[in-house]
């Protein structure tokens, strides 16, 4: 039996108004991944993207702030479902809906945020979903066409999916025997890394040993992973290699723990209210330096 993952990052799924989600997500709100190494139950969150500019620009607004930081940390995969363009200026939209969605996870990894997406793994999924087209011809474009688009034009970072192919194509492969449409969208979502920490395990034996309390929501949530996943790279270097790496490890793991018990000591005797908000600056100011 492959293992669950307890507490998945999650998918945050965007469209224009109008446009259909695919049929694996429609009426649903956590998506089931099953494969041989890991099971696991997606929550998927929704937005819609307004389809103009000045609406655009307001929505990136939103989440261009220090608080939607948090949402951004959580979410493994930016799933963008449009229609196919009939004509230029619906091609000029989607551009500037995905440069947009592309510029909001660029602020909060290299600007205002001060961190790497998801922790510095490998970061979040970008899938880009081309949906029916409503009334008459449009414009045809291939996969290879899509790629050079998305690539060149559109922020980078972004694969294409063939939202028409329905699941039941599944065994339709493009010219270089890749899975296309539903089924490429299902292997690029199963492909992909969900876990938000490490084991369960570890992180019972590491709590306890650190002596890190839940309270702080979801920033100290983060700093727990942080001092849990750095621990375990201390026993690494530890049992591989006595030289000055495993040294600077265990400074720095001393450094994030000591100003974890400053925090709590600081809002121990606060009201809840109070100490639950002088905690969350807090411990943001401390991922700040991570």
């Amino acid at each position: 039996m492959p293992p669950t993952i307890p507490s998945p990052l999650r998918l945050l799924l965007l469209s224009t108004p109008e446009t259909p989600h695919p049929s694996i997500f429609k009426d649903t709100t956590h998506h089931p991944l099953h494969t041989p190494y890991y099971t696991a139950s997606i929550p998927i969150w929704h937005d819609t993207l307004p389809p103009t500019t000045p609406h655009l620009s307001a929505w990136k607004t939103e989440w261009t702030t220090p608080e939607a930081g948090e949402v951004v940390r959580a979410l493994g995969a930016w799933v963008v479902c449009f229609r196919k363009p009939r004509g230029r200026g619906d091609l000029d939209g989607i551009r500037e809906l995905l440069r947009t969605v592309r510029e909001v996870v660029e602020w909060h990894c290299e600007g205002g945020g001060g961190w790497d997406v998801n922790g510095g793994g490998e970061g979040p999924l970008f899938l880009a979903v081309g949906m029916q087209r409503g009334g008459g011809p449009g414009v045809e474009m291939g996969g290879e066409e899509w790629e050079d688009f998305l690539g060149g034009e559109c922020g980078g970072g972004w694969e294409w999916i063939d939202g028409e192919i329905a699941d039941e194509e599944g065994g339709k492969r493009n010219e270089f025997g890749e899975k296309v449409g539903i089924a490429r969208l299902k292997e690029a979502l199963e492909a992909h890394e969900w876990d938000a920490g490490v084991g369960d395990g570890d992180v019972d034996d590491l709590e306890e040993e650190l002596g890190i309390e839940d309270g702080f929501g979801a920033e100290a949530a983060e700093v727990q992973r942080e001092m849990v996943g750095l621990k375990m790279a201390v026993r690494r270097e530890e049992g591989e290699d006595e030289g000055d790496g495993g040294d600077e490890g265990v400074e720095e793991l001393e450094s994030m723990m000591l100003k974890m018990q400053a925090i709590k000591d600081m809002g121990a005797d606060m009201p809840e209210g109070e100490r639950r908000k002088f905690a969350a600056r807090a411990v943001r100011d401390v991922m700040k330096t991570m």
